[in-house]
C-alpha cells in the first residue's frame, strides 16, 4: 500500500540509511565519483520498492542484498591490508615531497600521544605533597602549636580584659586605637574614647586636647575659623554642584573636570608636563611602581620605605635589591655588584629597566633622603628614579615643592617619576604622580588604581586645588611651619628629655615628623612598647595627642622600624602651645621612666 503523505519523509531517510548500509562494503573499492553514483542509483531504488512493496517485502529484498555484498566483498583483513600498503606508499610519497609538512604532523601527533596516553599518569598533587622535607613539616608544627589559637571568650571575659592571653595582648594596646577624633578646629582636636564595647559616646566622654598627631602640616582641613575658610567653602559648593561620588572609574565615565583641573594646577606647581590623579595616596604610589617596573626589571629599594612602596614592589613582580637605609655607600655597593654581574654576564647597562626607589621624606622614620648624594649615583649607574614626596611635599622646599625643591634639583631632570600624596600637607584626599607626558600617559592604561578604581570624588579634588591654591597666594604658611618646626626643636633640646630619657631619631628641623625613641637599649621591643604606650596615655591625660608607634601594622614592610614616639609639628601650633606640649611630655617622661 502506498504510504501517507505525512510519513514520506520518514522513507526517503529510512531508504538512505538503508542504502549506506548495504553498499558499506564496496566503497572503498571504488572512486568518490563513483561512490556517490551507486549510492544514488540505488537510494533510489530502495525507495521505489519501500513505497509500491510490501512491509516484509522490504525487508526481505534488504536482508537479501546485504547478503549479496558480503558474500561479493573481499574479507576485512584484505581491505586492512590494502589500506595500509596505500597508506604507506602515500605517506613515503609524502616524505619525499613535503618533509618539512611530515615533521610538523609528526610532533603534533606525538604530542597528542602524550597527552592522551602518559600526561593522565601523573598528578600534580602527589608531586606538591613531595616538596616539604620531614624536617621542614616538623617545624611547620612546631611553629603552629607554639603560636596556637586565641582562646574563645565569653561576654564577662571580654568586659574583665578576657583570660590571660587575650589581656596580655591588651596591655600591649596602644591608646591610639581606642581614641576616636571627632572635630579638628586649628590645633585643637575633639576626641571620645571608646567604651569596653568599642562604641565612641560622644555626650559623655569628649575632651579637647592639642594635636600633635594627624599629618595635616599646613593645617588646612582644621581652619581656626570653619565659616570663612577657603577649603571648606569650596568642598561645599563642590559638593552642590557635582555630588558626592564620581560613580566610575577615570576611564569609564569617572572623569569629571575637577580632576583635569586639579592635575593642570599640580602639573603647573610642580613645573612638570603632566599630572595623572588617583582616587588615594596608597593605590597612586603603589600602582605608579607596578606600572613601570615589571618581572624581570630591577630596583633598587631604600629598606625602610613604607607600606605603599613596599605593596608596588610586591605587585610589580621585579627583582628587589634593598641597600641600607639613607646609606649612599651602601648603595653605591648594591650599584658596583649589579655592575659587576653586568659584566661577567656580558649584559648592557640598557638590556634591562632599572629603578631606585625611595622616600623623600621617610613616614616611619621622619628621617630625609639625601637626593644630592643620590642623584650622582643614579646618573653615575644610569638608573631612573621613582621619588615619593608624599610627606614632604608642602612641608619641605622654599615654596613647599618638597625635597627636590630643598635640594635645589628640577623635576623630570633628575628624578623622572614622582609621587605626591594629598592626604598630608594639602588636608584632602588621594594621590598625583607628575612628570614628562610620557610617564603620565602610560599610566593612563597601566597604572591599576587608575584603571579600575572609583575616580576621587569631585569635592576632593577641589580642596585639594583650593589647599594648593592657598599655598601659593599665602607662602607665609609653609615659613610658619618652618618656624614652629626649629622651635619645637629648640625647646625639646633645651628640656631634660634629650639625651636622658629620649633621643630624636628623626631629621632636626627638617622633618615636621618627629620620631622619640627610647635611649636605654636594655629594654626589650615589648617593654619599649609598653613604657612609651604609658607615656603617650600620660601625654592624652594633661592635655596632648601624640602617637605611640609601636603597636601599628607592619604587612608589606622590608624592615620594621623600632617603637617610638611620634609627634607631628603643624603651622597652626602656637608658640605657647608648643612650649606646652614640651613641659606635658617632660613629666610624662619622668613619671613613667623613674618609677
Amino acid at each position: 500500500k502506498k504510504p501517507e503523505e505525512s510519513g514520506s519523509r520518514f522513507y526517503h531517510i529510512l531508504a538512505t540509511m538503508t542504502t549506506i548500509t548495504t553498499e558499506l562494503p564496496s566503497l572503498a573499492t571504488h572512486s568518490l565519483t563513483q561512490n556517490i553514483y551507486n549510492l544514488g542509483r540505488a537510494t533510489g531504488q530502495t525507495l521505489r520498492k519501500l513505497e509500491y512493496g510490501g512491509p516484509l517485502e522490504f525487508i526481505n529484498a534488504v536482508i537479501e542484498s546485504v547478503l549479496v555484498k558480503i558474500e561479493s566483498t573481499p574479507d576485512l583483513f584484505s581491505l586492512l591490508s590494502k589500506a595500509l600498503i596505500q597508506y604507506k606508499t602515500w605517506w613515503l610519497n609524502l616524505v619525499k615531497t613535503d618533509p618539512i609538512h611530515v615533521l610538523i604532523e609528526t610532533l603534533l601527533i606525538s604530542f597528542l600521544a602524550y597527552l592522551l596516553f602518559y600526561q593522565k599518569k601523573k598528578d600534580y598533587r602527589t608531586k606538591m605533597k613531595d616538596r616539604l622535607s620531614d624536617n621542614e613539616i616538623q617545624a611547620l608544627l612546631a611553629d603552629w602549636k607554639e603560636t596556637g589559637r586565641v582562646p574563645l571568650t565569653s561576654d564577662g571575659d571580654r568586659m574583665n580584659g578576657g583570660p590571660s592571653g587575650v589581656a596580655k595582648m591588651e596591655r600591649n594596646k596602644s591608646p591610639m586605637e581606642d581614641v576616636v577624633i571627632e572635630k579638628m578646629e586649628g590645633s585643637k582636636v575633639e576626641i571620645s574614647i571608646r567604651d569596653s564595647n568599642g562604641n565612641s559616646n560622644m555626650k559623655h566622654s569628649t575632651r579637647t586636647v592639642l594635636n600633635f598627631a594627624t599629618n595635616d602640616f599646613l593645617g588646612m582641613s582644621c581652619p581656626s575659623d570653619s565659616k570663612s575658610d577657603v577649603v571648606k567653602k569650596a568642598s561645599v559648593e563642590a559638593l552642590s554642584k557635582y555630588g558626592c561620588g564620581s560613580c566610575g572609574p577615570r576611564g569609564f565615565y569617572g572623569t569629571i573636570d575637577a580632576h583635569l583641573d586639579l592635575e593642570d594646577a599640580m602639573a603647573k606647581f610642580t613645573e612638570t608636563d603632566g599630572a595623572i590623579l588617583y582616587s588615594d595616596g596608597a593605590s597612586c604610589v603603589a600602582s605608579t611602581v607596578a606600572a613601570f617596573a615589571k618581572r624581570g626589571d630591577l630596583i633598587i629599594a631604600d629598606e625602610s620605605i613604607y607600606e605603599a612602596l613596599g605593596s608596588g614592589i610586591t605587585l610589580s613582580r621585579a627583582n628587589v635589591k634593598y641597600f641600607k637605609h639613607n646609606d649612599m655607600d651602601d648603595l653605591r655597593k648594591v650599584l658596583e655588584r649589579v655592575q659587576a654581574t653586568d659584566e661577567s654576564l656580558g649584559r648592557k647597562k640598557n638590556d634591562q629597566r632599572r629603578f631606585i626607589v625611595v622616600e623623600a621624606l621617610y613616614k616611619n622614620y621622619g628621617s630625609v633622603c639625601p637626593l644630592d648624594k643620590l642623584i650622582k649615583l643614579k646618573e653615575e649607574f644610569c638608573y631612573r628614579l621613582i621619588l615619593d614626596e608624599s610627606h614632604s611635599f608642602g612641608a619641605m622646599g622654599e615654596t613647599g615643592r618638597g625635597a627636590l625643591e630643598h635640594f635645589g634639583l628640577k623635576p623630570m631632570q633628575h628624578a623622572e617619576i614622582i609621587c605626591i600624596g594629598l592626604e598630608n600637607a594639602m588636608g584632602s584626599i588621594g594621590g598625583v604622580t607628575v612628570g614628562n607626558q610620557e610617564v603620565v600617559d602610560h599610566q593612563r592604561l597601566s597604572g591599576a588604581g587608575y584603571c579600575f578604581s572609583a575616580s576621587l570624588p569631585p569635592f576632593l579634588a577641589t580642596a585639594a586645588q583650593a589647599s594648593l591654591k592657598s599655598m601659593v597666594d599665602s607662602p607665609e604658611i609653609v615659613a610658619n611651619l618652618k618656624e614652629n618646626m626649629e622651635h619645637f626643636h629648640n625647646e625639646l633640646n633645651s628640656s631634660g628629655i634629650v639625651p636622658n630619657n629620649l633621643y630624636v631619631s628623626s631629621e632636626a628641623t627638617l622633618s615636621p615628623l618627629v620620631y622619640l625613641q627610647l635611649t636605654d637599649e636594655s629594654r626589650t621591643i615589648e617593654e619599649e612598647v609598653r613604657v612609651l604606650n604609658r607615656i603617650a596615655t600620660k601625654c592624652l591625660e594633661n592635655g596632648v595627642l601624640v602617637v605611640s608607634t609601636g603597636s601599628h601594622v607592619f604587612d608589606h614592610l622590608h624592615k620594621i622600624p623600632p617603637p617610638s614616639l611620634r609627634i607631628t609639628i603643624m603651622t597652626k601650633q602656637s608658640k605657647e602651645e608648643i612650649i606646652n606640649a614640651v613641659s606635658v611630655l617632660e613629666n610624662a617622661v619622668d613619671d613613667v621612666c623613674n618609677e
